[in-house]
């Protein structure tokens, strides 16, 4: 069983419990509970209590699930629209820290690429130039196909 089904037992228990101990009991007398005396009252209320809790949560849940709801929306119209700004900002303010710090922007700074990045950037280089020559050696080296016309014929053979 799952524990929404549980909880639904649970509180249809209690219900029961509660019409049971109004119906059968004095609200003044003291069962023993758990090594105390507790009145009837007092059983009441507690188990009520969850009851009134468990009704509670379906439609906070509800409005939980529905307020999230709203807010992806609104992030899905305003993050493009922030952007946008932002880049409008950047273009019209770039070189002014001041302005720009009034959207809480910063002057944009090139990062320079770590010795590691650089060294990468080079081996790629390298290789790419190596594929391409030898690609362009390959090239060279086919014969091109006589064009159609150019005067070169086979006789058919008989």
């Amino acid at each position: 069983m799952n524990s929404n089904s549980n909880k639904v037992n649970r509180v249809e228990s209690y219900r029961a419990m509660i019409a049971g101990l109004k119906a059968n009991v004095a609200a003044t007398a003291s069962i023993g509970i758990q090594g105390a005396g507790v009145t009837q009252s007092v059983i009441v209320d507690t188990l009520q209590a969850y009851v009134d809790a468990v009704a509670a949560v379906a439609p906070a849940q509800s409005a939980y699930e529905e307020a999230v709801a709203k807010q992806d929306q609104a992030e899905a119209a305003a993050h493009p629209m922030y952007l946008d700004a932002k880049g409008y900002a950047l273009k019209m303010f770039g070189k002014q820290p001041t302005v720009l710090g009034t959207f809480d922007l910063q002057v944009p700074v090139r990062k320079e690429p770590s010795a590691a990045t650089k060294a990468a950037a080079a081996a790629k280089r390298k290789a790419t130039r190596a594929v391409k020559q030898a690609a362009s050696a390959a090239t060279a080296e086919t014969p091109a196909p006589a064009a159609a016309g150019s005067g070169a014929t086979t006789a058919p053979k008989a």
